[in-house]
């Protein structure tokens, strides 16, 4: 699950929940929707966030609240002055290897061919919620982050 941080940016920016329905093609419905709820990242929601992030020129990821969960995981990321670890949710890795799966037309077995990373991994690390459902809490802790790490560099996460 995810929660935007839109109405922080709208207020920012000095718009109204109107004027981004107007920009974006988003029902207002919708946009109150995305300010008041948190949110799966499906198909169809990963679609509008798209939009909402055209419409305010601004990066998926800028649009996203900080997530503090277990389904968040640290990145180790690399400057060229130093080594830092960023938290990241999962739901916000999950869209931008979905954006890049769309982008370059990947299905799950190109992405896995380019990553070295089973399909049958892939395949729910992408389309479903991080549990015990799929994996076991040892694969999650010892085996997952690797994985997701692989994906990450792949897809430039």
């Amino acid at each position: 699950m995810v929660s935007l941080q839109l109405q922080e940016i709208l207020q920012d920016r000095g718009l109204t929940i109107e004027e981004l329905s107007d920009i974006s093609g988003i029902p207002e419905i919708s946009i109150k929707d995305l300010i008041d709820k948190s949110f799966p990242i499906t198909e169809e929601n990963a679609n509008i966030l798209r939009m909402v992030s055209e419409a305010l020129e601004l990066p998926i990821p800028n649009l996203l609240r900080s997530v503090n969960d277990v389904n968040s995981i640290k990145i180790a990321t690399t400057s060229l002055e130093n080594k830092t670890n960023t938290v990241v949710s999962m739901e916000e890795i999950k869209l931008q290897i979905r954006e890049f799966m769309n982008e370059k037309g990947l299905t799950f077995e190109d992405l896995s061919t380019l990553t070295g990373v089973p399909t049958e991994v892939i395949e729910p690390i992408i389309t479903q919620p991080l549990d015990t459902t799929f994996f076991t809490k040892e694969f999650i802790k010892n085996t997952l982050c690797e994985y997701v790490c692989k994906l990450c560099r792949c897809c430039s996460c």
